[in-house]
């Protein structure tokens, strides 16, 4: 038996390696990663695995690092130019030739926390992408709805060249899946009664299911693997509301309701997410 720690099966801040479930747009976005030619924008409010999902794809198609510029949004919200962005990244001119010659020798460019960006650069990429494509260079942004919208909502003819999902919330059946991996991992079982207020809790997001389990398997002991028997989990949740709200209390958010309902017993607490 392969013995984990607690946090490589449920970590709701990194790659969820041990617990990652395709979502049920991953089939389509797969699709769009294999036509030559397309830019793709991943877009939904925070915790609903954008990045997590576009990493996932990438490994699967056996896409290497060397082909991928992954650039983060956040290191450059101060900036006003896209091509003064790009200069400092990859370290030339600010120019679009420049740019575009060195652009081309990766497959993807991805910029993730597109949100962060100030719209004037958001509008600049928008108003460049026809041309990035004619020039075989291929996007992939990643951030909230409202900033993906700018990308797509610009030019009328980017509909052919730029494929738009949108990721909210998960089915039932996606949610069980991430339980029944990290309970076969850790070798443990919640009860049908945890399992199910777990469910409801989350509301289908994936980074609300990572915390909620981490927290019970904290509360319950549980540090790696059980060797032996498996474990069996019964809590209640409303007594691990404080453990599970103070994440998400500290989350870098642009408000966008929702809901972390624990128990179904009367007490839910609200978070804000991109």
């Amino acid at each position: 038996m392969k013995i984990y720690q607690l946090e490589e099966v449920f970590n709701e801040a990194a790659y969820p390696k041990v617990t990652f479930v395709q979502p049920k747009e991953y089939p389509h976005i797969y699709s769009s990663f294999k036509a030559e030619g397309k830019h793709i924008t991943v877009s939904g409010p925070s915790g609903t695995g954008k990045t997590t999902l576009v990493r996932s794809l990438l490994n699967d198609l056996g896409i290497p690092e060397k082909d991928i510029l992954w650039i983060n949004g956040r290191q450059y919200s101060g900036l006003d130019s896209l091509f003064y962005l790009f200069g400092q990244e990859l370290k030339c001119e600010p120019t679009y030739e420049a740019v575009t010659a060195l652009l081309q020798l990766v497959r993807f460019v991805i910029i993730d926390d597109f949100h962060h960006l100030k719209s004037n650069i958001r509008l600049q990429l928008a108003d460049k992408l026809k041309l990035f494509h004619e020039h075989n260079v291929r996007f992939v942004t990643i951030g909230i709805a409202s900033s993906a919208k700018e990308l797509y909502g610009v030019d009328p003819e980017l509909g052919i060249r730029n494929d738009p999902f949108e990721l909210k919330t998960q089915e039932r059946s996606f949610c069980q899946k991430l339980l029944q991996l990290g309970e076969s991992a850790l070798n443990i079982k919640f009860s049908d009664k945890l399992s199910e207020d777990i469910i409801t809790a989350s509301n289908g997001v994936p980074s609300i299911m990572q915390v909620i389990c981490k927290s019970c398997c904290i509360e319950a002991g549980v540090k790696s693997t059980i060797i032996g028997n498996c474990k069996n989990i019964n809590l209640q949740l409303t007594n691990l509301r404080e453990s599970v709200l103070r994440i998400f209390h500290g989350m870098d958010c642009t408000p966008m309701s929702g809901q972390i309902g624990l128990g179904g017993s009367g007490w839910a607490g609200s978070y804000s997410a991109e």
